[in-house]
């Protein structure tokens, strides 16, 4: 982690300015406040034997507030959905089991679209790992095909519930992947969070606001007088 600081010129070239080099060459106490940490610092090297007050300015905090806003929004959709896969779970009827499976496929839509279109490019530019990105995108792809099935298929048709429980069971683990591997790689990444988060909100209105519009439907031609 990296951390700024005036260091007195007579510790020359002492490295300090990685927060990693602190436990085998000083020790750091200090209290939050907005604009960083106040830090007393003493090192421990004979010839340093000196001690002095500095400002670290832990841009970091800020970052992961950003970047917290960001994960926590899409671990809020993963919340929505994973309640919908158990509410579909307990229901007993067609008619239900149609509209929590309906929702659920514009939940995920909508989720996918953003992290497509927004998230993964941005966290791709910083975690260096192209593996995992590549694996996410093509999980997307499988749960793609799984709601365009759906959406063909009879509700009250014999595998329709199988089609929707492999759909969930796809999502979990999609879900399980991002939390546990993908987040937390890139709350730790310089990205620019708060710029991010405020065009993930904005296209997420408007996807929301074109999921809930009516759909066209031709219609039918007045017939022509003679």
């Amino acid at each position: 982690m990296v951390v700024w600081t005036s260091l007195p010129s007579a510790l020359g070239n002492e490295p300090v300015l990685y927060l990693q080099c602190c436990e085998h060459n000083l020790r750091v106490n200090g209290d939050d406040d907005e604009s960083g940490i106040a830090v007393h610092v003493l090192f421990r090297r004979p010839q340093f034997m000196c001690s002095f007050i500095g400002e670290v300015h832990m841009v970091t905090k800020l970052q992961e507030a950003g970047a917290l806003s960001v994960t926590d929004m899409l671990r809020e959709d993963h919340k929505k959905v994973k309640d919908l896969f158990e509410e579909f779970k307990q229901a007993s009827d067609t008619k239900s089991k149609q509209r929590i499976a309906e929702t659920a496929s514009i939940e995920l839509e909508i989720h996918s679209k953003l992290e497509e279109e927004l998230i993964y490019p941005a966290i791709r530019a910083a975690i260096d790992d192209d593996d995992l990105m590549d694996e996410s995108l093509e999980e997307h792809h499988v749960v793609h095909g799984l709601i365009g099935e759906l959406k063909k298929m009879n509700p009250g048709g014999d595998r329709y519930d199988a089609k929707f429980t492999v759909l969930a069971e796809n999502v979990r683990h999609h879900i399980k992947e991002e939390e546990s591997e993908m987040f937390p790689k890139a709350e730790d990444c310089d990205i620019e969070w708060e710029a991010l988060y405020a065009r993930v909100t904005k296209r997420k209105e408007q996807l929301i606001a074109k999921s809930h519009a009516p759909s066209k439907k031709i219609r039918n031609k007045a017939p022509k007088k003679r």
